[in-house]
């Protein structure tokens, strides 16, 4: 698995945030953006890690690039 960059507006995702139960609490904080990724123990999810960031456009490419790099050594732990 690879993290995923999101924007919560506009996003072809949109009909997916909305569904989502904690889409009301993440707008009402004021979330724009969000890169996530699955984490697994071997074969078996254990869970996501999610960065967040109030500023429309804050995260880019090299960010994915680092975030996936921590998520491979949490995988790992």
């Amino acid at each position: 698995a690879t993290p995923h960059l999101y924007n919560l507006e506009g996003s072809p995702f949109d009909d997916l945030f909305k569904a989502h139960p904690h889409y009301p609490h993440m707008k009402e904080l004021g979330h724009k953006q969000l890169i996530c990724r699955a984490l697994f123990e071997g074969e078996r999810k254990i869970g996501m890690l999610c960065f967040v960031s109030k500023q429309e456009d804050f995260y880019g490419e090299q960010d994915v690039e680092l975030f996936n790099s921590i998520t491979n050594q949490v995988n790992v732990a």
